[in-house]
């Protein structure tokens, strides 16, 4: 892979174009579009879509960004890169985090000379009340590791993070990325704790010397009381890492979100 890097088009899944920086040999082999350098950056709360890709001889190309929402361009389920043909294996969609406000400053002008007051007007009738919308998100929450974790035994299972849930509706969202060591297989489930029971798992059958990989997980949970919610991973091999920061600096690579909605 090439050292150089420039920047490209990246076409978000709300169509708004924003320009990343992308290693060269991988933005031509897959036709990526020149950033004009006008488009704003990609923001911290948005991890973009990306696919792993794998040569014949178990090479793993991981973390590449796909710059077309999967509606608009399928990935390329081939790719030659530096006279190497790599295989698609598997790919992800675009995930967008809760966003912080707390740090936003608002600057005010100096305030304007008042205004005459007007006449009151007549009072109008009261219109009819109007039908019940839908109900929304009610709130978000997440959490994120405190730091990578080494699953030191095999087939044991480690907590990445964890969440506390009130009662109520909620849609989970998560991805764990880890790290192998030789032949491992790993896996990852959403567990809740208070009650010893599976929500979501995934499992991998990677079987490579070494690699980085990226398991995505969802699960649909209503609740009477206070549970505990954990992201849970595990292999068939000592050693295996989970994984806090992603490889491009661009999101969690570990991380569980519930969207409260009832």
């Amino acid at each position: 892979m090439s050292l150089t890097v420039a920047a490209y088009e990246y076409l978000s899944d709300d169509r708004t174009i924003y320009q990343i920086v992308l290693p060269v040999d991988f933005a031509v082999a897959l036709g990526y579009v020149p950033a004009t350098g006008f488009e704003p950056y990609i923001p911290d709360y948005v991890s973009p879509r990306y696919a792993t890709y794998r040569d014949a001889l178990g090479i793993s190309l991981s973390n590449v960004v796909l710059t077309k929402p999967f509606a608009v361009g399928i990935p390329p389920v081939t790719l030659i890169l530096n006279g190497n043909t790599y295989s698609l294996q598997s790919a992800y969609g675009e995930i967008r985090n809760a966003r912080s406000f707390a740090n936003i400053v608002t600057i005010s002008g100096p305030q304007g000379a008042q205004g005459p007051i007007g006449p009151t007007g007549a009072i109008g009738p009261t219109g009819a009340t109007g039908p019940a919308g839908p109900s929304g998100v009610i709130s978000v929450s997440s959490a994120v590791p405190a730091a990578n974790v080494t699953m030191t035994n095999a087939n044991t299972n480690y907590v990445g993070c964890s969440l506390s849930l009130a009662a109520g509706s909620y849609l989970l969202i998560a991805n764990m990325t880890i790290v192998t060591a030789s032949g491992s297989n790993p896996g990852c489930f959403l567990f809740n704790s208070t009650d010893s029971s599976n929500i979501s798992s995934v499992s991998l059958n990677a079987s490579v010397a070494t690699g980085y990989f990226t398991m995505a997980l969802f699960g649909n949970i209503v609740i009477a009381g206070t549970k505990t919610i954990q992201l849970v991973g595990k292999s068939d091999q000592a050693g295996d890492v989970i994984e806090k920061n992603s490889r491009l600096s661009i999101g969690g690579a570990t991380q569980i979100m519930a969207v409260k909605y009832a």
